[in-house]
């Protein structure tokens, strides 16, 4: 941070090691103009982003479920799909992959994307079917009802 007060005339954008919009928030109140989420934002794009509205904007989230998310995904990824039929329905839908990370049926729901892939089935279709692997709970979760696997370790009962 000192370099932020060393060189006032520069703007210095953190980029590596952010894990999640807390982490991205110290780093913003402590003076740095920015801060990139990569890796994170990939593998688990539920906890690290569903309370960043609030957390970096101080703005309120929208309150999308997860099912929600998925079909407005869905909408963007149908529409991405007929304005430019070379896209590949793959690339498209891989976003959608980890937003189920470490949660019951999360595993499932990546199988079976693979597997819906291959059907030729809509994007919506190959979504909602695959979606239909993960814990209820887990599907209407919105911001503000994160859990960990943990804590849905103990829960496990309630979905299966």
């Amino acid at each position: 941070y000192r370099l932020v007060d060393d060189f006032p005339n520069l703007r210095f954008t953190l980029n590596g090691g952010v894990r999640t919009a807390e982490d991205a928030r110290v780093h913003l109140d402590n003076g740095l103009h920015g801060v990139m989420i990569g890796r994170a934002a990939y593998e688990t794009p539920w906890l690290t982003f569903s309370d960043a509205d609030w957390l970096i904007y101080g703005v309120p989230s929208p309150g999308l479920s997860r099912l929600e998310i998925l079909e407005k995904y869905a909408d963007y990824a149908t529409q991405e799909l007929q304005q430019k039929p070379i896209r590949s329905m793959t690339r498209l839908i891989k976003p959608t992959l980890n937003l189920f990370h470490g949660e019951p049926g999360g595993a499932l729901f990546r199988r079976s994307v693979d597997e819906e892939l291959r059907t030729g089935r809509s994007v919506r279709d190959v979504l909602l079917r695959s979606a239909q692997f993960v814990c209820k709970e887990a599907l209407r979760a919105v911001p503000g009802s994160c859990r960990t696997s943990q804590s849905w370790d103990e829960e496990a009962a309630v979905c299966s």
